[in-house]
């Protein structure tokens, strides 16, 4: 009886002991995926952060980027500011009006009056009036800036725009980035244009500076928006 008793004891201590190897086992298991997986959650989550952060001071941007962003800003020489709400209004809407037939050679033919002017609708220009002076409220009207007359049609809710050749103007090339958390200044340099639209354009570096000025853009959520204008020299 002893034998047997002992034998028992000797059996369920082994299977104790197989059962206590098996738990640690699985907890070993266990704590290595949970590892594995917060490693994994980890990497993707610093990778995401990584790319929001340069989103959200935007590192993404390089001159190119900015050179084509402020091609209808420079265009026709705006008067400096130092702050958006002393910029000349007229020049707001004209910014407005050239980047959205900018727009338009890519996506399509605006429609044309009897006597050949593009109909350019109210809508675009509106967008883009948000997109560049975050204006949400413009006051329209007609104007001219010498060479154009920009014709408001308040019934149509559109501008007339002349289709006449543009061969005085400017194109920006920026020489420099300076970046803050919610902003960029950049140093840009003004070349006389030729051919607006044309692949002449965009060698622009080739060309004589004819002023060089400082952009103020300010940043809120990845969209930029003129702040400032001020000649340098």
């Amino acid at each position: 009886m002893t034998d047997e008793k002992s034998q028992d004891n000797e059996a369920r201590i082994k299977a104790h002991r197989r059962k206590r190897n098996a738990t640690a086992a699985l907890g070993a298991g266990i704590l290595v995926l949970a590892l594995a997986g917060f490693c994994f959650i980890m990497f993707f989550a610093v990778k995401a952060g990584v790319a929001y952060i340069k989103n959200f001071v935007g590192l993404e941007e390089d001159e190119a980027y900015f050179e084509k962003y402020l091609e209808p800003v420079v265009m026709f020489d705006p008067k400096p500011f130092n702050d958006i709400s002393e910029a000349d209004q007229e020049w707001e809407i004209e910014t407005a009006i050239w980047a959205s037939l900018d727009e338009n050679e890519k996506n399509g033919a605006y429609a044309s009056t009897a006597d050949g002017r593009e109909i350019l609708p109210l809508k675009d220009v509106e967008a883009n009036l948000k997109k560049y002076f975050g204006i949400v409220n413009p006051k329209f009207m007609s104007f001219s800036n010498g060479d154009f007359t920009y014709e408001y049609n308040r019934k149509g809710q559109c501008y007339y725009i002349p289709l006449i050749a543009v061969t005085s103007y400017y194109i920006p090339d920026v020489k420099n980035i300076s970046r803050n958390f919610n902003s960029v200044t950049l140093t840009v340099d003004y070349k006389e244009g030729q051919n607006w639209g044309q692949e002449d354009d965009t060698a622009s570096s080739k060309k004589a500076t004819e002023k060089t000025v400082k952009i103020v853009l300010s940043r809120t959520r990845g969209n930029y928006r003129v702040k400032s204008i001020q000649e340098v020299g």
